[in-house]
């Protein structure tokens, strides 16, 4: 997100940002009620969540949320998001836009965040990443020249029934958060 409204801390991103704060905002607690309340099919937790919508330390570090899948394979921690809600993150049809701006929040280390989660607003459509391994493949990209660096964003558009893609060691899980 940019832009801010001011360069103080805010208990809200409202505050910081106006109404892309808001919409940053509502994106996060539309994320952690799915999350929150997701069952398996006989009830059970899927998801173990951690939501920290004012925690100064935390969003410092761009740690909105801290998940950990417990339902049907559990994974061995909880890893950090950066939730980014909006259609440029991920359009109504599900196609994911990856910023290629190396000092944006993906080529961003001093931002130790495990995922990065993106939403779409209006159709609630959402995919999540592995930060660093996107990282590390769209510069292994760059340096190939198999996409260019001006470019403004890596783009994997959605196949009618792609809820995953991966290629070499990336990742992307998209889900309706409905």
């Amino acid at each position: 997100m940019t832009n801010a409204m001011t360069q103080e801390w805010t208990q809200t991103l409202d505050e910081k940002y106006g109404a892309a704060g808001t919409l940053g905002r509502q994106g996060e607690e539309k994320l952690y009620n799915f999350l929150l309340n997701d069952r398996g099919p006989s009830g059970e937790v899927i998801w173990d969540v951690k939501y920290y919508p004012e925690d100064k330390e935390k969003q410092l570090y761009g740690i909105d949320i801290e998940v950990r899948k417990m339902f049907p394979h559990t994974w061995g921690r909880h890893y950090s998001a950066d939730v980014k809600t909006g259609e440029s993150y991920i359009n109504q049809a599900g196609d994911i836009f990856i910023p290629l701006d190396p000092k944006g929040f993906l080529f961003t280390r001093k931002k130790p965040v495990d995922r990065i989660w993106n939403i779409n607003p209006t159709t609630w459509w959402s995919a999540y990443y592995d930060k660093e391994d996107m990282a590390v493949y769209l510069e292994s990209l760059i340096r190939s020249g198999k996409i260019n660096p001006n470019d403004q964003y890596f783009v994997v558009k959605k196949a009618a029934s792609d809820y995953f893609y991966q290629e070499s060691k990336v990742r992307i899980v998209r889900m309706l958060l409905k």
